[in-house]
């Protein structure tokens, strides 16, 4: 999409606006989702049993793409890669083997695995997806919901920052 408003960080280039490509796993197995950004890992997971989830609409994208994607509102995103104005950090983490998603640093005391990607503080047009956390207590499952509500049965846990 173009940019057709000079506040927004597509059209200043000195806010070091590169993209990084946010791959989206289920395991359902162990009831875990986890979001990467390296292509080896995505890779190495799926041969092992973990499923790529596809978005759901698209053409010519880095992403599966799956109309009838069984994980919805999960899906694959585009993000930040650096930091920069009007950003920040989503970190990857793990409680046991598990994996969530937090703005914590510390990961709420858990295990840090490591900052993820960098979302936008608002939407635009660059940035226009909502990403919310979402917690299934049924499953101990945590979540990401992008550009809809938290599916029935979770529970919403915020609103992570606003991705592509």
């Amino acid at each position: 999409t173009g940019c057709n408003d000079a506040s927004e960080a597509c059209c200043d280039p000195s806010l070091n606006a590169f993209y990084t490509n946010v791959f989206a796993l289920r395991n359902d197995g162990a009831s875990d989702v986890l979001l990467t950004t390296s292509v080896t890992e995505k890779t190495t997971l799926v041969g092992a049993g973990w499923r790529e989830v596809c978005a759901r609409q698209g053409t010519g994208s880095i992403f599966c793409t799956q109309s009838t994607e069984p994980s919805t509102p999960l899906a694959p995103f585009t993000a930040f890669a650096g930091p920069g104005a009007g950003r920040h950090a989503i970190m990857r983490c793990r409680a046991g083997a598990r994996h969530f998603y937090s703005l914590d640093a510390t990961c709420e005391g858990q295990i840090v695995e490591g900052p993820l990607a960098y979302v936008a503080d608002a939407p635009s047009g660059e940035m226009p997806r909502r990403a919310q956390r979402c917690y299934a207590s049924a499953a101990d499952e945590h979540t990401i919901a992008l550009g809809f509500d938290c599916p029935a049965g979770t529970t919403d846990e915020g609103t992570l920052g606003y991705v592509r």
